[in-house]
């Protein structure tokens, strides 16, 4: 069974763990050594290393063994802070937000909880991107920019979501997509266009005024759509005539 106090004391070792390697590996770049110095360096980073693993090891065990069970709102909840707060301090590791996410999608995708959907969508766009990103840009699968355009279905609904930083998913969704349709994908013009058309659509609406107008983070992010990809012209090149004109 799932506690509060459990999730909690996996979630310190693990940043713990996090924080010690890579003061290790920053150790590498601190200064220039000796071929022994070195050597004594890495043997002593090897051992620090094989522990962290192997503890890491055993907390995930851990992890995944009250993970098994069956959800229900406590515990879907408990598992859904835990995945925030990796996120949001920034010690997230794909394989740990990947298997956490996805299940935690399917509970609240059946309660039709959209508040918390759309920060689980914007997580795993997220993940997705910056993992395969990082390893093969060029052969990036589309998970991510699916998950994005999952939080745009829930526009409806943007009224209702309480927090805004949950809110300003819905154009940091957009925005994801406009840069993966730009510079990840084989630039595709009229996708980008339509989905510059639809975050302005989405902006505009009196809704979204009233409750975000005066959100510096969203308005910031508008102004940088208009600097950065409105002007990329092998992007342009590939829009019908129409679009053309109009861009």
């Amino acid at each position: 069974m799932v506690t509060k106090e459990l999730v909690q004391h996996i979630k310190d070792t693990y940043e713990r763990n996090f924080d010690l390697l890579n003061e290790w590996n920053d150790k590498l770049l601190e200064k220039e050594y000796s071929f022994d110095g070195w050597a004594r360096l890495m043997k002593e980073r090897s051992q620090v290393i094989r522990n962290i693993y192997a503890e890491n090891e055993s907390l995930l065990q851990q992890l995944w063994d009250v993970f098994a069970d069956e959800l229900n709102e406590e515990s879907a909840e408990i598992f859904y802070e835990l995945l925030r707060m990796l996120y949001l301090d920034a010690y997230d590791d794909f394989y740990v937000m990947k298997k956490l996410g996805s299940r935690l999608i399917e509970y609240y995708e059946a309660k039709k909880d959209a508040e918390k959907l759309i920060f689980l969508y914007h997580l795993m766009g997220f993940e997705y991107t910056e993992f395969y990103g990082r390893m093969i840009r060029e052969a990036m699968p589309r998970e991510g920019t699916a998950y994005f355009a999952k939080i745009t279905e829930h526009e409806q609904e943007y009224s209702t979501i309480l927090d805004p930083s949950v809110r300003k998913h819905f154009f940091n969704a957009y925005r994801n997509m406009i840069i993966q349709f730009t510079q990840i994908y084989q630039p595709q013009g009229d996708k980008v266009f339509e989905l510059y058309e639809k975050i302005h659509s989405l902006w505009n609406r009196q809704d979204v005024q009233a409750l975000d107008g005066e959100n510096e983070q969203i308005k910031m992010g508008m102004e940088q759509l208009e600097q950065e990809f409105l002007n990329v012209e092998d992007v342009i090149d590939t829009c019908s005539s129409e679009n053309k004109t109009s861009w």
